[in-house]
């Protein structure tokens, strides 16, 4: 939207074309007098957010009143069509709309509530501003991730896992080296949770080992928490033997209990059980090998 000749009505029409899908306005375009912009409209909390610099770090956000005339009266619009649409697929806006008449008195959280559902329900997609350049609206996109997209418990887990119930069941997807922490081994957990200082039952292994610190990765930094629930994404340091692919759980007896139990449910055989409890990543031949020695010890570290 930083363009000048950016246009939201035409990029929303084109995504309600071509994708055959009903797009959600939620926010509005902010420009100065040359068409840049510098920031926009949350239509479902009526504020007016301003990008101000510092990479867009900077940021001056105020409530929308009558007293903005033109732009107040343009997101009143908009957020009314916004209340329609949500109206369709939600019996508590549509109440909201019809008792009372006035789509400024439908709260934030009722109307995140139902942009939430009718995303699950797959027949509507959010629209949202920004400039990628000027770093604007990146913010807001990330609180809308959390808001209003699906998480991983909104959808029940594949077969296998289900049978781990409570109990705790990961995958390991990424291993990293740190240059003060070792090895960190991403999971993303399926059923249970990881705590802190806990041991971790290798399936594909058969052996156990013990978590040292439990970590939430926050893009390049890292936050240690004490615990961590399904859905969530774990960062692990002090495994010295897991490896991407590896589904770990609680002990050896979960992971017999909840293969005995898939057995049953699914009649698979000992083959089949095998190969879904004891898959790795599968990593293809190289097809070019190459190695890179330092002319000497000292320049070792820099390598």
């Amino acid at each position: 939207m930083d363009r000048p000749d950016a246009d939201l009505d035409m990029c929303v029409k084109s995504i309600r074309d071509r994708f055959k899908v009903i797009p959600l306005v939620l926010q509005l375009p902010v420009k100065n007098n040359k068409g840049s912009m510098v920031g926009l409209i949350d239509l479902i909390t009526m504020e007016q957010i301003i990008w101000t610099g510092n990479q867009g770090c900077d940021v001056q956000a105020r409530k929308l009143t009558p007293e903005d005339e033109t732009i107040y009266e343009k997101a009143l619009c908009a957020r009314g069509v916004l209340s329609e649409q949500l109206a369709d697929c939600s019996e508590s806006i549509a109440d909201v709309i019809i008792n009372e008449g006035n789509n400024q008195l439908i709260p934030a959280a009722q109307m995140k509530e139902a942009l939430r559902q009718a995303i699950l329900d797959m027949n509507h997609v959010p629209v949202v501003c920004g400039s990628s350049y000027k770093n604007i609206g990146v913010q807001k996109l990330m609180d809308a991730i959390v808001d209003i997209l699906p998480s991983p418990c909104d959808r029940p887990a594949l077969a296998m896992y289900q049978h781990f119930a409570d109990s705790l069941c990961a995958r390991a997807f990424k291993v990293v080296h740190d240059k003060h922490k070792g090895a960190v081994t991403f999971f993303r957990i399926y059923s249970g949770s990881f705590k802190k200082g806990q041991k971790l039952y290798n399936i594909h292994l058969d052996q156990s080992e013990q978590i040292s610190r439990l970590l939430l990765a926050e893009a390049d930094d890292y936050k240690e928490v004490s615990e961590l629930q399904c859905g969530n994404m774990a960062a692990v340091t002090g495994l010295k033997n897991t490896m991407c692919g590896d589904l770990v759980c609680s002990s050896e007896k979960a992971y017999k209990s909840a293969r005995k139990s898939f057995a049953k449910a699914s009649k698979a055989s000992d083959e089949q059980l095998n190969e879904l409890f004891n898959a790795r990543t599968r990593i293809p031949d190289p097809v070019f090998f190459c190695s890179i020695e330092p002319p000497s010890q000292a320049w070792g570290n820099y390598i």
